[in-house]
């Protein structure tokens, strides 16, 4: 999907986009996380686990709300002028990870980052058999934070997972749950 070499190695947060793993339905949250690990927390010398509150806290500034416009259809099938989801940070050049289905068939795509800052943005990656789009954005804030992704391998069913996102367009917004499923 990308050109740019990510460190899957080292788990920070489980971030997901969608469906897939974590079984969360993308039109209620965007980024999906484990709650097993925080940025520059010992966790083995923390006197307790994170909170979906620290969870939140400390992706939301990589999460952003995307829309993808469409010029309205003259004589053709009736598509809704604008799609509205969520996208993940993944490299602080301005990379964004969003589902294929909000930007899809767009005229314009606006990426609304954390700080309120709104920029125009371009397809460059696709995956369409797991409904992902890679974004760049045209311009970012100065202090754009990516979130830090890793491998989903070793996730299992029942693992606590937080979802922060944009659902119908209103955010952001947190969930938590559990991981309900794999490989869906």
């Amino acid at each position: 999907v990308m050109e740019h070499d990510l460190d899957l190695a080292h788990p920070v947060h489980h971030v997901q986009v969608g469906e897939d793993d974590a079984g969360i339905d993308d039109h209620h949250a965007g980024a999906a996380l484990g709650l097993g690990h925080r940025p520059g927390v010992d966790l083995r010398r923390a006197q307790s686990a994170p909170t979906v509150a620290d969870a939140y806290e400390s992706i939301l500034p990589s999460v952003v709300h995307v829309r993808g416009l469409r010029s309205p259809q003259i004589d053709a099938e009736p598509m809704p002028e604008a799609q509205s989801g969520t996208g993940v940070v993944i490299v602080d050049t301005g990379i964004i990870l969003t589902n294929l289905h909000v930007v899809e068939g767009a005229t314009q795509i606006q990426i609304i980052f954390h700080d309120g800052l709104e920029s125009e943005a371009v397809l460059v990656g696709m995956q369409p058999e797991h409904d992902l789009a890679v974004l760049q954005a045209k311009t970012i804030p100065d202090d754009l934070a990516a979130a830090t992704l890793r491998s989903t391998q070793g996730l299992r069913p029942g693992e606590p997972v937080v979802a922060v996102g944009f659902p119908f367009g209103i955010g952001p917004s947190v969930s938590a749950g559990v991981i309900s499923g794999l490989g869906r």
